[in-house]
C-alpha cells in the first residue's frame, strides 16, 4: 500500500506545482482557494508544504504579518519535482546544531530569532537554515559546512539579490574606510559571534510595535521619570 499512497502524494504535489506555476510569482491566494483548485485531495495543504524540498518559497502570515492567517504567497518557483531535483530535509538534530553555533542569529544579517526588524519593527525575525555556497551554484544541500543560519528574510532574498556581490576584497575596502574604533567594535561583534544590541534599541522596537495612543503614553511616562525635560 506504500507505493500506491506516495504515487497519489506525488500526483498532487505536482498538481499543486502546475496551478502554482500558471498563478505566477507574487501571487496570493488562500487555503480555500487551494482546496478548491485540487477538489478530493487529502492533506493539499502538506502537498503545497512539500514543494518547499524541492526549492519553492511560499510565504504566509508567521514569515509576513501583511498577509492574512489564511493567505499565502508564491515567491519563488522552485525545481521541477524529480528525484534529482528534491532536497533531502535536514534532520532537528543537525538544525539545531547549526542554529546554536550561530546563537540563534541570522549569519547574514545578524538579527536574533525573534527579533524584530530595525526597518520593519511588525515583524520578527525567524531563522531556517541556509547555505554559505547556493544550492544552485553547487553547494552541498545537507553538508554541515555548507549549513548556515538564516533569518527568513535573507533567506528568500539572497537567490534574487541584484545588488553589487559582497567579495572578501570589497569588505576589506569597506573596513578600511572605517574611523579605528569602529573597526574595533566590528572586531569585538566578530570575537563574540554575534552583536549584543542595546536595551535603549530593544525598547524603541517594542515601543514602535505599539498603537499610536500607548506610545503617547510611554512618551509622556519617560519624560516624567526624567522629571519633565
Amino acid at each position: 500500500m506504500a507505493p500506491r499512497r506516495d504515487s497519489a502524494s506525488a500526483a498532487s504535489r505536482q498538481a499543486v506545482a502546475d496551478w502554482l506555476r500558471s498563478k505566477g510569482v507574487g501571487a496570493i491566494f488562500t487555503s480555500e482557494e487551494l482546496r478548491a483548485a485540487h477538489p478530493g485531495v487529502v492533506q493539499i495543504d502538506r502537498r503545497m508544504r512539500d514543494l518547499r524540498e524541492w526549492g519553492w518559497v511560499i510565504r504566509s502570515n508567521q514569515t509576513d504579518p501583511s498577509l492574512t492567517p489564511s493567505q499565502y504567497r508564491l515567491d519563488v518557483v522552485g525545481d521541477d519535482l524529480t528525484p534529482e531535483n528534491h532536497r533531502r530535509p535536514i534532520s532537528g538534530r543537525v538544525r539545531r546544531e547549526v542554529l546554536d553555533a550561530a546563537n540563534n542569529r541570522c549569519q547574514v544579517c545578524g538579527v536574533g530569532s525573534g527579533e524584530p526588524y530595525p526597518d520593519a519593527p511588525g515583524t520578527v525575525a525567524r531563522l531556517q537554515i541556509g547555505h554559505w555556497v547556493p544550492i544552485n551554484q553547487g553547494g552541498s544541500a545537507t553538508a554541515r559546512g555548507n549549513l548556515r543560519a538564516e533569518c527568513q528574510r535573507c533567506n528568500e532574498g539572497i537567490g534574487n539579490r541584484t545588488g553589487a556581490i559582497v567579495t572578501t576584497e570589497s569588505v576589506k575596502a569597506r573596513v578600511q574606510a572605517l574611523p579605528r574604533q569602529q573597526r574595533a567594535e566590528l572586531l569585538g561583534w566578530l570575537e563574540q559571534g554575534n552583536r549584543e544590541v542595546p536595551e535603549t534599541e530593544r525598547l524603541w522596537y517594542e515601543i514602535r510595535q505599539l498603537p499610536p495612543d500607548a506610545q503617547a503614553s510611554i512618551h509622556e511616562f519617560l519624560r516624567s521619570t526624567l522629571g519633565g525635560h
